[in-house]
This record gives C-alpha cells, sequence and structure tokens, in this order.
C-alpha cells in the first residue's frame, strides 16, 4: 500500500520503522514528563514566597516553566527544595536569579550552563568536547609569535 493510499483513520505518524517511532514517542514522552514536573515545581515556589502583587501571575508563571523545563528533573525538583531557591530567597526571585540557581545546580563547578548543542556534543564525543588544552594553545601561541622573527632571520641570512 502507498503512501497516499494510506487508511484515513491511521493516527501513528509515517516514521520509517517501528524503532524510529519508539524514539520519538520516548522523546514526546520525556518532554512531557519535564513540562509537567516544571509546573509543580513553579507552582510549588510561587506558594512559598509571600504575594506581593507587583508581577502578572500568568505571565511570570509561564516564563518559569519554560525555563525549568529546559532542565533535567532532578534539578528542577532540587531547585525547588528548602536548599534551593527557597533557602536562598526571602522574596520571589527574578526569573535571572531563578536561572543562575537552575544553573548552579546543574553545574555546580560553576562554568556556565551547556546549551542543549553542547550537551549533546559532549555526550557524543566526550567530556571535554570544546575546551581548550591550554598547553597546546601555549605552544601555538608561542610558535605563532615565534614566525615572524623565524621568517626575518632566513631572509637575512
Amino acid at each position: 500500500m502507498s503512501d497516499d493510499l494510506r487508511p484515513i483513520g491511521s493516527i501513528k505518524p509515517h516514521l520509517a520503522t517501528e524503532a524510529d517511532y519508539s524514539r520519538q514517542q520516548s522523546r514526546w514522552n520525556e518532554t512531557s514528563a519535564r513540562l509537567s514536573t516544571a509546573g509543580a515545581c513553579v507552582k510549588r515556589l510561587l506558594g512559598v514566597f509571600p504575594d506581593h502583587g507587583k508581577v502578572n501571575p500568568r505571565a511570570f508563571t509561564e516564563i518559569m516553566v519554560e525555563l525549568f523545563s529546559g532542565y533535567p528533573i532532578e534539578v528542577q525538583q532540587r531547585a525547588v527544595s528548602a536548599h534551593g531557591i527557597p533557602g536562598q530567597f526571602k522574596f520571589l526571585p527574578t526569573v535571572a536569579e531563578a536561572k543562575a540557581v537552575l544553573d548552579a545546580i546543574e553545574d555546580p563547578a560553576g562554568a556556565p550552563a551547556a546549551s542543549e548543542f553542547e550537551r549533546y556534543m559532549r555526550a557524543t564525543k566526550g567530556p571535554n568536547w570544546g575546551r581548550i588544552n591550554w598547553s597546546t594553545a601555549e605552544e601555538l601561541l608561542g610558535s605563532a609569535a615565534a614566525a615572524p622573527k623565524m621568517i626575518e632571520g632566513s631572509s637575512n641570512g
């Protein structure tokens, strides 16, 4: 049966194999889990702080859910525990302050949080992908600085 003659009632997306369908379903499930956890975490966070009526609650909630959903579930849950955001702020934090706490929880070494691309590359190429080997860099910089002197010396000689 060709693609254009598939039954109208077919709800399964047309993917090359069952494995492709399973992988896509797994991604959808993970995204759904992250979003539902993010919503629960933001609801808990908003319930901990006093309401001073200074923010648009709907807009603030939407952007906080968007922020939280970009982090693994474990990071989200640690951020709203007593040792996370509620333990560090007396008043409702700004989005930037919440992001800083989430970044610190995700990467306790203090390095800036990796983008999705960086996480993917480190997972596939190794944990040191994209990092500079300073000894090699200094050797290259040293030889680059010495190059003009070597050229001058060889042309005079």
